[in-house]
């Protein structure tokens, strides 16, 4: 069940990033509250082509689990040959692992471990870019308050 829901919030996250990403960039919010750190924020999470990768990486991630999980299922092979005559020669082969002795096991723990670095990558990337856009915010801010305050001063230094 928990890896049922892992791989479905896998799915759901690549999705919602697809979605999310095919816009373009505007030039100013589209609710009309002006430039603030919440649009600059939500911007970078949706259109930052860092997170954009990881999203798509995670998502390969977990197709990379559904494989090593489908490695327990049966599996038919066919090899063909030249023909002699009037007879094929070929080769059916059919393979169901009985005991793998954990190799199985161990190639699906394996994958949801890189997935689980994958998210936490993830993570990284968008705290990362989190404190570049507010850092960059507050410094915007700061340079729009002093220029306001300084507009009325003039720039000469003789008030006489």
């Amino acid at each position: 069940m928990v890896k049922q829901w892992r791989k479905m919030t896998i799915i759901f996250l690549a999705a919602g990033g697809i979605a999310f990403f095919t816009g373009e960039i505007q030039a100013a919010p589209q609710n009309g509250s002006g430039n603030n750190l919440e649009s600059a924020l939500q911007a970078t999470m949706t259109l930052h082509p860092g997170v954009k990768s990881k999203l798509a990486e995670l998502a390969s991630l977990g197709f990379k689990v559904e494989a090593a999980e489908a490695s327990r299922l049966p599996s038919i092979g066919l090899v063909t040959q030249a023909m002699s005559g009037t007879n094929y020669n070929g080769l059916v082969r059919v393979q169901q692992p009985l005991w793998s002795f954990g190799k199985i096991k161990g190639r699906v723990a394996v994958a949801d471990r890189r997935t689980e670095v994958g998210r936490m990558e993830l993570l990284l990337a968008q705290r990362h870019l989190m404190e570049e856009t507010a850092d960059t915010s507050a410094v915007v801010r700061g340079r729009t308050t002093i220029s306001g305050l300084l507009g009325g001063v003039s720039g000469t230094g003789d008030e006489s």
